[in-house]
């Protein structure tokens, strides 16, 4: 996942992300990558069971960016466009909330173009 990372954070500057917020990401990004790594998986076989797997994993020792929203609409979407294919699908956010936070999430992306 190195690989994305510099495109990664590229893109969080361009949509006006502080450094803050950007850090945060991209140490998410960077805990997937760890994390997928014993658990010898390949970026692409990323599976909606593998998904949910590493959320609960980073539930019990991180306080933020643990849902399934923060992944999907930052980490996940990006490598989408970048051309990465995943094996099945990735899960639907868990509430309408967030929900509502992936679409007006992807709106914003979609007009910042």
């Amino acid at each position: 996942m190195s690989q994305f990372a510099v495109g990664l954070a590229e893109e969080l500057a361009r949509l006006g992300y502080t450094t803050t917020l950007a850090v945060g990401v991209l140490q998410l990004a960077a805990h997937l990558s760890r994390w997928l790594y014993p658990e010898d998986i390949e970026l692409g076989d990323v599976s909606g069971s593998v998904i949910q797997r590493f959320l609960a994993a980073r539930r019990v020792a991180y306080t933020g960016h643990y849902s399934l929203e923060a992944l999907e609409g930052l980490v996940l979407g990006y490598l989408r466009r970048e051309g990465l294919e995943f094996v099945g699908p990735v899960p639907m956010p868990s509430s309408p909330i967030e929900t509502m936070l992936v679409r007006y999430r992807r709106y914003l992306i979609d007009i910042a173009g």
